[in-house]
């Protein structure tokens, strides 16, 4: 069995982090145990890039997801309007962020699933619940896990 070693480096050498704690940054990398990382640390860096912050999707990009993923891949036949009202509410309710989109359209299709593949707005009313439920259960249970670390 590979056993993983962790080793965290400091990225932002700038920073004073005792002043300014939130902004100090961290590359927490996992090797393989007995890489010695200060006698290939050249080979870690070489590998390093910045990823950029990926921004909030427009109420276009997310009609767009609506499209490909509900008409063009799952085939839910699904008329223009009922696109748009879908798009647009995904949009509100998630504030377009990326994950939160791709969560709720998961959820959204899943109840038009299990109503035959046959939508109708009742589905959207479900599909809220169970989306908000779910981000309260993960919200909770990452408070009660900090609490219980202290």
């Amino acid at each position: 069995m590979l056993k993983i070693s962790l080793n965290m480096f400091r990225i932002d050498a700038a920073v004073d982090y005792k002043k300014e704690p939130d902004k100090a940054k961290f590359l927490i990398v996992g090797v393989p145990s007995g890489f010695n990382s200060r006698d290939l640390l050249k080979t870690v860096a070489n590998r390093l890039t910045e990823v950029p912050e990926v921004k909030g999707l427009n109420s276009g990009q997310v009609m767009e997801f609506v499209i490909k993923g509900f008409r063009e891949e799952l085939r839910i036949n699904l008329t223009n309007d009922e696109i748009t009202k879908i798009s647009n509410h995904i949009y509100w309710i998630t504030n377009g962020v990326p994950q939160r989109v791709q969560e709720y359209s998961e959820i959204l299709a899943y109840k038009i699933k299990d109503n035959k593949w046959i939508y109708n707005e009742a589905i959207i009313i479900d599909s809220n619940n169970t989306w908000v439920l779910d981000s309260l259960h993960k919200n909770y249970t990452l408070i009660a896990e900090m609490m219980n670390s202290i």
